[in-house]
């Protein structure tokens, strides 16, 4: 599976990078998974577990690019279609994406799996 560098092009929480505030985990059905702002990361994230946002649209809050390799998906992790899995959690509590959570898919279709794909979510 892709590693975070790779996976996760950019990140903007309020205009500022945050692409090395993600904490990786294991789903047993989605593989590799990368959580923000989940307060278990403090080591490596000085403000884990106290952003928030109430407002939309840039600047304000999370802004992600990220990078799907779909040569790298092993054939047992994720759906025919591929794509990402995105959960929106509390920040105490590690996200469960087989019981929550929406498809982010990328714009082609991933027949031709040695195409990278780029999905972008705003």
């Amino acid at each position: 599976m892709q590693d975070r560098d790779e996976f996760i092009r950019t990140c903007t929480y309020e205009g500022v990078d945050c692409t090395s505030y993600f904490l990786p985990y294991v789903s047993t059905t989605y593989g590799t998974c990368y959580s923000f702002n989940l307060i278990l990361n403090n080591d490596s994230d000085p403000l884990a577990g106290s952003r928030k946002t109430v407002f939309t649209d840039k600047p304000y809050g999370l802004e992600l690019e990220l990078y799907l390799n779909a040569s790298e998906w092993p054939s047992s992790v994720l759906s025919l279609e591929g794509g990402v899995r995105v959960v929106i959690h509390r920040h105490d509590s590690l996200p469960s994406p087989e019981e929550t959570g929406f498809d982010g898919l990328p714009r082609m279709s991933p027949s031709d799996r040695s195409k990278p794909m780029t999905v972008d979510l705003r």
